[in-house]
């Protein structure tokens, strides 16, 4: 009977008769070698889970965590610490120290890394307990999953979209951060502060400027890392055209003229929507022929003065703009009618 203390003896018997006693010296007191009530103490906050004996401890990053265990036995058990199937060692940012009544594991500055279950094992010749003890460690979130996307580009606003990070920290993502900046300069500009979706519209943004966006997580811990953009031109999502060719001016009368060219060699991507035509007399203001863009090669230029010299020049225009002027034409000297009919002119010129 446990706590009740018993003297023995001992005799050896063969066929010819029982021989002498041999009794201990003094009483044995009767006794669970390894005590069924042995018990996990951890020096910090808990919370009890479903199971009765599985302990939760939750921690900030870099926090030092102790987890004391008292342990009792006859003969004295070994205390095993395991995690993920393999045995802890004193290395590292770990540190055990185990003694004939108890065992301490430490681990210092805890990282998400640490987080998972530690099983502590007490075991001697009357047999094993094994108590188990899980360790959540809380962080910042890690960088958004890139890359980020960007999915509308027009000279004054931008669309983008990423995903959200691989480790959220141990904690729910409850925000993002979006900044950007010009590549030209230093400075970041918050975009938004308090956004819990995965994509958004940035505006207010200049033409022709080159952006970088980025995008950090925010839990209850803090603000994480951030994910980059590659660098984006804020423009239409096509360019404009290149230049038509040089016009060529031909059916010359006292006071008009056709001016012909031809199409650009690019039209940047998106179907050409007219062209423009200009002209001015030499070392003058250039001043627009079409008030609307034409879809034809060909213009009849009216309005045109005897005895001025004309040039001309065409633009090329698309969704994303208008192109650059095309060299101007050979130029039209003097302009003269010099023989008129009933129903016909003569125009001469340089």
């Amino acid at each position: 009977m446990e706590g009740t203390q018993y003297l023995f003896r001992v005799a050896a018997e063969n066929q010819y008769g029982r021989g002498p006693y041999v009794e201990t010296h003094k009483p044995i007191k009767a006794i669970d070698p390894l005590r069924k009530h042995s018990s996990l103490t951890i020096l910090c906050s808990l919370k009890k889970q479903q199971h009765l004996c599985q302990l939760c401890l939750v921690v900030k990053a870099g926090s030092t965590v102790r987890f004391p265990a008292i342990m009792r036995g006859v003969p004295v058990p070994t205390a095993k610490w395991v995690t993920d199937n393999v045995e802890i060692k004193s290395e590292g940012n770990y540190k055990i120290d185990t003694d004939n009544y108890s065992t301490v594991l430490t681990i210092q500055s805890c990282t998400r890394k640490d987080t998972g279950e530690y099983l502590l094992t007490v075991s001697n010749i009357a047999g094993s307990r094994t108590v188990p003890v899980h360790l959540t460690v809380l962080d910042v979130p890690g960088p958004p999953t890139g890359p980020i996307d960007i999915l509308e580009v027009t000279p004054d606003h931008m669309v983008i979209a990423w995903r959200p990070p691989k480790d959220d920290g141990g904690s729910a993502v409850i925000n993002y951060i979006v900044e950007k900046r010009e590549t030209r300069k230093e400075t970041w500009g918050v975009v938004s502060s308090g956004t819990n979706q995965t994509r958004i519209k940035i505006p207010r943004l200049q033409k022709g400027c080159e952006y970088i966006f980025r995008v950090c997580a925010e839990n209850k811990i803090g603000v994480g890392p951030p994910l980059d953009s590659k660098p984006t031109v804020a423009k239409a999502l096509h360019d404009p055209p290149s230049p038509p060719g040089k016009p060529v001016v031909n059916d010359i009368t006292e006071n008009g003229a056709t001016v012909c060219w031809t199409v650009p060699k690019s039209d940047g991507g998106s179907p050409i929507t007219g062209y423009i035509l200009e002209r001015r007399e030499i070392s003058g203001k250039w001043i627009r022929v079409n008030k609307s863009p034409v879809l034809d090669l060909k213009f009849r230029a009216t309005g045109l003065f005897e005895g001025s010299t004309y040039e001309f020049r065409v633009f090329a225009e698309n969704s994303a703009g208008i192109s650059k002027p095309s060299p101007p034409s050979d130029p039209i000297k003097n302009l003269k009618v010099t023989y008129v009919t009933k129903d016909s002119c003569m125009v001469s010129w340089e």
